[in-house]
């Protein structure tokens, strides 16, 4: 197996965990496709959805009802 090889298997093997990620968070996924609309570099640092917990969570992590991103805040 050559180093290209190699490189390609690992590439396909992380996206097809990210496709999985997909159809077991589809909420997330939701959230993370609309925010890629507007932001095209956002990158996800954690998630849990159904039970599935990926990344690390900030100690005190970020509410939305505590940002002013989208419909969230209006009152």
């Amino acid at each position: 197996m050559t180093v290209f090889d190699k490189v390609e298997a690992m590439r396909k093997q992380s996206n097809d965990r990210a496709e999985e990620n997909r159809i077991r968070m589809p909420t997330i996924t939701r959230l993370v496709d609309s925010f890629r609309k507007e932001f095209s570099e956002v990158r996800v640092t954690y998630a849990s959805e159904n039970g599935i917990v990926k990344g690390t969570k900030f100690p005190d992590g970020v509410k939305m009802s505590e940002t002013l991103i989208g419909a969230w805040n209006k009152k």
